[in-house]
């Protein structure tokens, strides 16, 4: 059997993975994120639509 510093170690280890992999987790959702508000921004663009405050209106308009 563990002694008490070892097993809080290796509780701390396990957090320790869990955390970073949540992290990672989050940064590829934000990544992903980034990407899709790019592709829309270049599609809204394409379309002529500008985004202003909140409101969108058709460029010229």
């Amino acid at each position: 059997m563990r002694n008490r510093p070892e097993t809080l170690r290796a509780i701390n280890n396990e957090l320790d993975r869990e955390l970073a992999s949540m992290l990672m987790e989050i940064s590829d959702t934000a990544e992903r994120a980034a990407r899709n508000i790019m592709i829309l921004r270049k599609t809204r663009k394409a379309k002529g639509l500008n985004y202003d405050k909140g409101t969108y209106h058709r460029a010229g308009c």
